[in-house]
């Protein structure tokens, strides 16, 4: 199955695969992953990011600390993303950012979010969102086991070890780990669910209204 996936950035850091680990070294590798399986990657991450798919780059933060310059930067990113889905069919939009609530785009492509950071940093409102097609993966089984009932907290990925990407900065051994093979099959899951979804729902026949002319 060839896929088309947004990963998207936390919109605070640039990515790059020299970064020595956390979200942004995940989704640099996830990207370089997609595009040397021959799926189709885009990355929309701040400007300065170096990707091996088609960036969609977005203004970089002056003050990441400043209230009204995280809002205002929050306002762009949310506009940016629902502006690129009107425009470019994606298949599943991969969230990475621990603050993906503020811009969680409003269609219904299938949205899988990995919590990266400890779970006390995301409101408890995330367990409860109302948008359809939008699924949350833990890194850890202790950071499932403390997530309240959610119905679309995918299962713990059996391989959470860390990966050594230093001397590989392609990707190549990425790849071929476990943890890849993971995340594509979530990826292939998901988007799998959602064409069949849309197919059976474009199967219907359409309801046939007969007119019949009453006569007095």
């Amino acid at each position: 199955m060839k896929l088309v996936v947004l990963n998207v950035a936390n919109p605070f850091a640039p990515v790059n695969p020299q970064v020595p680990a956390g979200a942004e070294q995940l989704l640099s590798h996830l990207d370089a992953a997609l595009t040397i399986s021959g799926h189709e990657s885009f990355v929309m991450a701040c400007e300065g990011s170096v990707t091996e798919g088609i960036l969609l780059a977005t203004p970089r933060p002056l003050n990441a600390s400043d209230a009204m310059e995280r809002q205002h930067i929050h306002e762009q990113y949310r506009f940016i993303l629902q502006s690129f889905l009107e425009k470019w069919p994606i298949d599943l939009i991969h969230m990475h950012g621990a603050d993906f609530y503020e811009y969680l785009p409003s269609n219904d492509i299938p949205v899988l979010v990995t919590l990266h950071r400890p779970l006390e940093e995301y409101p408890e409102s995330i367990f409860y969102l109302a948008r359809p097609r939008t699924f949350l993966q833990c890194t850890s089984a202790d950071q499932r086991s403390a997530c309240p009932p959610c119905p679309y907290l995918l299962p713990q990925l059996e391989d959470t070890s860390p990966l050594d990407f230093s001397e590989d900065a392609n990707g190549a051994r990425f790849l071929d780990a476990g943890a890849i093979d993971k995340y594509f099959a979530i990826y292939e899951r998901l988007v799998g669910e959602a064409r069949a979804q849309e197919a059976h729902i474009e199967s219907r026949p359409e309801p046939h209204l007969e007119i019949v002319n009453a006569h007095a």
